[in-house]
């Protein structure tokens, strides 16, 4: 790269660089002389995103009617890939495309091409593009092979960056947190502190909220009083999530509310802050409130966004007591396409119709989510239902597969044990043992004064004397 160009780029200077780079495109002598420093200018331009599609796009048609023969290149191939990725997601945060474009398939075909040429900085910008046209895998495979001493400066942390997106979109949490980590170790200032709130959001999909906003922490100070109004509010939308969390609802809603008033004076609402200002709202039982925030995000969003905040409004209608508002809104949250939860939007439906007393219209929900993949909380509306109707066999049957598939600990693995407990005492306590042992699972997890810790305490004593009348020695 030009040296003048590659010091301003170190220093951060990117205005500055393409300055530069673009002075040099027009001064230039020969076609050759000329297409390679349109592709130096394209690189910049690439680093920029979706926000440099524009003059991205210029360059790269530049540069192919000054020397025909350059659409041969790898650096060629890999920055139109990177082009098409970032023009296509543009589009679709603007609702104009769908990931099932073709352009999607023409620019992974193109970063594929790219990258069996040599050259790491041909890998960078095309496994950016992957990362962007959501080829995780291909990704990695590509930002892997990259030898990282052999990129210049400005290039390194953006690796760690892009290779972070790539492991965020396999959900491997811990190791997109530390190459964000890494990635921040790298650099400074405004992309120090987008870097640390990258991690921040790991962090929280790991649930580790104090360590998130510990993170959060250092983010802020960053940047200091240099922070803009629109990364403060990203920020404070992670802090909303930290602290819902960490059970702290009240918390949560100062930060929401504080990072949607900064948007709203920005004058660009996003979809996060609406949605967790939504959650905050309806933590605090605010349901008029949480329904007005999910619209907001409903139509901020793009297609898989619109979906989480429908089904987020249609859970909080179900919760304000408005069953046909709740229905009509799961039921388009359905009929969003690309919305990957359908099976758990199934299950929210029939547990509607549960709550009005429509046992035979839950069942069918049920089963059709179950179906659908939602195999907890599917089999437990199909345990409760059967309950209903005394079908008690065949409840233990659907609470047994809920165990089964249940994370040890989580709310739902709870229920199913203490409601074994309590369908095998239907059954007329003709099995002790497993009694026991369901109900002795269940009661440390609830608090002493809810009702159910009471029910099973009861189990747990009856239980066991049984078990010594018996002369048997499982009591524990």
């Amino acid at each position: 790269m030009n040296p003048q160009a590659q010091r301003a780029l170190e220093n951060g200077d990117w205005d500055g660089a393409l300055d530069i780079l673009e002075r040099g495109v027009m001064r230039a002598v020969s076609a050759v002389e000329r297409s390679r420093l349109a592709l130096e200018l394209a690189g910049v331009w690439a680093l920029y995103g979706k926000d440099g599609v524009e003059g991205l796009s210029a360059v790269l048609q530049d540069a192919a009617l000054t020397r025909p023969a350059v659409r041969d290149e790898a650096l060629f191939k890999a920055l139109r890939a990177a082009n098409t990725a970032f023009a296509l997601e543009a589009d679709i945060q603007q609702g104009a495309a769908t990931r099932d474009d073709l352009r999607r398939a023409r620019g992974i075909e193109l970063a594929l091409e790219a990258v069996q040429g040599e050259g790491d900085e041909v890998r960078f910008h095309a496994g950016a593009a992957l990362v962007a046209l959501g080829e995780p895998v291909r990704a990695l495979e590509v930002l892997d092979a990259i030898r990282l001493d052999s990129l210049p400066a400005h290039l390194r942390w953006r690796w760690h960056s892009w290779r972070g997106g790539a492991l965020e979109d396999l959900a491997r949490w811990r190791e997109a947190a530390q190459a964000y980590r890494a990635g921040a170790n790298l650099t400074v200032g405004v992309d120090r502190a987008a870097l640390l709130q990258d991690e921040a959001a790991m962090l929280l999909e790991l649930e580790e909220p104090h360590t998130a906003l510990e993170t959060l922490e250092v983010a802020a100070k960053e940047l200091g009083a240099f922070e803009n109004p629109l990364d403060a509010a990203s920020r404070l939308h992670l802090e909303a999530r930290a602290h819902l969390q960490l059970n702290n609802p009240s918390l949560a809603r100062e930060r929401a509310e504080t990072a949607a008033n900064l948007e709203l004076t920005a004058g660009e609402p996003s979809f996060g802050v609406a949605l967790v200002l939504g959650q905050t709202l309806a933590a605090l039982e605010d349901w008029r409130g949480a329904i007005a925030a999910f619209s907001s995000a409903a139509e901020i969003g793009g297609p898989v966004d619109k979906g989480f905040a429908l089904h987020e409004m249609g859970l909080a209608q179900m919760d304000a007591g408005l069953p046909d508002e709740s229905r009509a809104t799961l039921t388009r949250a359905l009929e969003v396409a690309e919305y990957p939860h359908k099976g758990e939007v199934m299950s929210d439906l029939a547990e509607l119709e549960y709550r009005l007393g429509n046992f035979d219209a839950a069942q069918a929900h049920a089963q059709r989510a179950l179906e659908l993949g939602a195999t907890v909380p599917a089999s437990l509306m199909l345990a409760n239902v059967a309950y209903e109707y005394y079908r008690l066999d065949e409840a233990l049957e659907h609470y047994a597969r809920a165990l089964q598939h249940a994370p040890e600990g989580s709310r739902d693995w709870i229920l199913a044990h203490q409601m074994t407990a309590d369908t095998l005492v239907q059954l007329g306590w003709r099995d002790p043992e497993r009694i026991l042992y369901h109900a002795s699972t269940a009661r440390p997890h609830l608090e002493p004064s809810d009702e159910w810790a009471v029910t099973l305490e009861g189990y747990v004593e009856r239980a066991k004397g049984m078990l010594i009348g018996s002369g048997s020695r499982t009591l524990n």
